[in-house]
């Protein structure tokens, strides 16, 4: 092979270098001497090879990361000592322990008057208080003697939850709700058949409007003195019927575990009180 054809196929080696280069997307590869010189296929060699190194490295996966775990659990909120306010009543209206509880606030005092299941009515165990630092809290009712009653108290999502540890009758966990017109409705019949006072009474409530319907004794049956209407603030609440004339009825109704006691202050007949159940 004579030089004229040994410079063009180095011409023609370098060039197809240069294609080969550019497919791979690796840039330029640079050719140096003489383009005639034996040393082309050498370089073209390089070439190849630097193009084949230069490639890109395939991508790898990358893990995605988990998500973050979460803390703890927010810490629950301390009752505030208003949410005891109000009038509480033993859910089991049969019990032989605490029939209610009445509790008032003036922070930081917390005010506990207890009622205790008696007959025909309740017991008053008084008014107690103490310092109300969170929940649950505790008062102590103290009848002197060694005879005493802690109740320990706390909120819970549907009410009160109470623990009374009575000296002498052991340990009871009772729940109350607050007092609604709920627990008087009903159609109550005087315990006493024969009373020349209040026969019966019917009540119902819409929200806290309490309605009273009562009926006197009289023959050959009883008198009708229709209906009236309160709000309900707290037990016992009182219920006025005026008849004209100065002849008034004023009942005052409050609840006695699964009955109730009503005190009737007549205008002309003076004051009863009398026992109801449904």
């Amino acid at each position: 092979m004579n030089k004229r054809h040994t410079a063009l196929l180095g011409i023609v080696i370098s060039v197809l270098a240069g294609m080969f280069v550019l497919a791979c997307g690796s840039g330029s590869v640079t050719i140096s001497g003489n383009a005639g010189n034996s040393d082309a296929s050498t370089a073209t060699a390089a070439a190849v090879a630097t193009a084949t190194s230069s490639t890109t490295a395939p991508a790898t996966n990358t893990p995605i990361p988990p998500p973050p775990t979460s803390g703890p659990p927010a810490p629950t909120a301390t009752p505030s000592p208003a949410s005891y306010t109000g009038i509480w009543i033993n859910d089991n209206p049969n019990t032989n322990d605490v029939t209610k509880i009445s509790i008032s606030v003036a922070s930081p005092t917390i005010y506990v008057h207890g009622y205790g299941r008696c007959s025909p009515t309740y017991c008053d165990w008084g008014l107690r208080n103490g310092t109300y630092s969170g929940t649950p809290f505790s008062i102590l009712f103290d009848f002197g003697g060694g005879l005493t009653h802690k109740l320990i108290l706390a909120r819970d999502a549907t009410g009160l939850k109470v623990t009374d540890i009575g000296s002498s009758s052991g340990t009871a966990n009772l729940h109350f709700h607050q007092l609604s017109g709920a627990d008087y409705d009903g159609t109550w019949l005087n315990n006493d058949a024969s009373t020349n006072d209040v026969p019966k009474v019917v009540i119902s409530h819409s929200g806290s409007t309490m309605t009273v319907h009562g009926y006197g004794a009289c023959t050959p049956s009883y008198c009708d003195w229709n209906t009236r209407s309160i709000t309900l603030t707290g037990d016992p609440f009182s219920v006025l019927f005026d008849f004209g004339g100065g002849l008034t009825h004023t009942l005052t109704i409050g609840l006695d575990g699964p009955n109730l006691v009503i005190t009737d202050v007549g205008s002309h007949s003076g004051t009863a009180t009398m026992y109801f159940h449904k």
